[in-house]
């Protein structure tokens, strides 16, 4: 008898964490095969690059080495330059753990600007630095 295919979606949050949980603690048998399913919402864009004329292309991987697969994402799909932003880590932490932005400026064959993010406007929202650059 072949065992029983379970889907269980898991965002990150504690309300998907506790049903994995009651999953386990209370319908697990040997056998299952979990299917374990992420949805990604498209990402926000201004609604002017929409109707610009665009060719855009959306991909979804799943990844723990997130700079890794960008890096392999650009070459795969024959990017000629990668434009991205920055979580804004401090130095000390970047030191230690580093950064994805990090990872591709250095290990890209590609041009690549990183655009960093004000700290925050008046209002308290992130904004694009003007300047751009470099600072990962």
């Amino acid at each position: 008898m072949s065992g029983r295919k379970i889907l269980i979606p898991l965002d990150g949050s504690q309300h998907a964490e506790a049903a994995y949980q009651w999953y386990l603690d209370n319908i697990r048998r040997d056998g299952d095969s979990l299917v374990i399913a992420h949805i990604l919402e498209p990402p926000s864009l201004p609604s002017f690059s929409l109707k610009s004329g665009f060719n855009m292309e959306f991909i979804a991987e799943t990844s723990k080495r997130p700079g890794e697969t960008l890096v392999d994402i650009a070459w795969r799909t024959g990017c000629n330059m990668v434009v991205m932003g920055t979580r804004g880590l401090g130095d000390v932490k970047r030191a230690f753990l580093g950064s994805v932005s990090d990872y591709v400026l250095h290990n890209s064959r590609l041009a690549v600007t990183i655009v960093p993010v004000k700290r925050c406007d008046s209002q308290g929202e992130r904004r694009p630095s003007q300047t751009g650059g470099a600072d990962a």
